[in-house]
């Protein structure tokens, strides 16, 4: 639970650290990211997930931002790319970067080193944690078979699973028709705000309907890689579904909100 706790602030923070370029969303985010890290080794696995959709979303973007956009369309296809916007703010605060690793550090120092009492231990946590759960693949715990995800998100995240599943064909097909969504009665106050802005730095924010088509694609993204990643991985027990589970019910509040 820790872990998941974890990740779910580091995704927090990664999104609106991409709206508002502001540095506590980083601290946050390595704040979440220590967390995790240091309660489970799948972090691994969500950590190369976010970082290979970030990679994705960065060159790919300006190609679907019209497809992806969620509103009434009165501001045209977001022209800000949030990835690169963000990425290129973030390299301009430099101390907010060095607060960020510091964070994760210390967490990291704290439980690797036992409070400090084990200081030969501090490459343990990267190495050594490393090495013992890459070649746990291959023993295969819990002698599980390889839809044994599958069948219990089927069995017990039932709604989560199905609404998940609807929501990415909903989304497949609003892409084919290049169509945006329409804004629900709640959602007029929140798009007020979302006129040209710049942080501290130059660098343009993302508007709140760009992103939210960002952060659709980011779920779904995250909820197939992971149903496919912990379903290919040697360890398969059930504490584990709740890791494909999270992505997957965030994606289908999204979808039937």
């Amino acid at each position: 639970i820790f872990a998941l706790t974890g990740i779910m602030l580091l995704f927090v923070s990664i999104l609106w650290f991409m709206r508002t370029h502001q540095p506590r969303w980083v601290f946050l985010g390595s704040l979440g990211l220590g967390v995790a890290y240091t309660s489970h080794e799948l972090t691994y696995i969500v950590a190369f997930i976010f970082l290979l959709f970030l990679v994705a979303a960065a060159f790919l973007y300006e190609p679907v931002a019209n497809r992806l956009l969620y509103g009434d369309g009165r501001y045209g296809p977001d022209e800000v790319n949030p990835v690169k916007s963000a990425w290129s703010s973030l390299i301009k605060q430099k101390w907010t970067l060095v607060g960020g690793v510091l964070v994760f550090a210390a967490m990291y120092l704290v439980f690797f080193t036992s409070l400090f009492t084990k200081p030969q231990l501090v490459l343990s946590g990267i190495v050594e944690g490393f090495n013992y759960w890459f070649n746990q693949q291959d023993d295969s715990r819990g002698g599980q078979p390889v839809f044994y995800y599958g069948l219990l998100m089927l069995l017990y995240e039932t709604l989560a699973l199905f609404a998940g599943i609807g929501t990415i064909i909903y989304m497949i097909v609003k892409a084919i028709q290049g169509r945006p969504d329409r804004l629900g009665p709640g959602d007029d106050a929140e798009s007020s705000l979302d006129e040209a802005q710049n942080d501290p730095y130059g660098y343009p924010l993302p508007i709140t309907d760009g992103l939210r088509g960002l952060t659709l694609s980011f779920l779904a993204f995250w909820s197939i890689a992971a149903f496919i990643a912990f379903s290919m991985a040697g360890e398969r027990m059930p504490w584990l579904t709740m890791q494909i589970a999270l992505p997957f019910s965030l994606l289908a509040a999204a979808g039937l909100g």
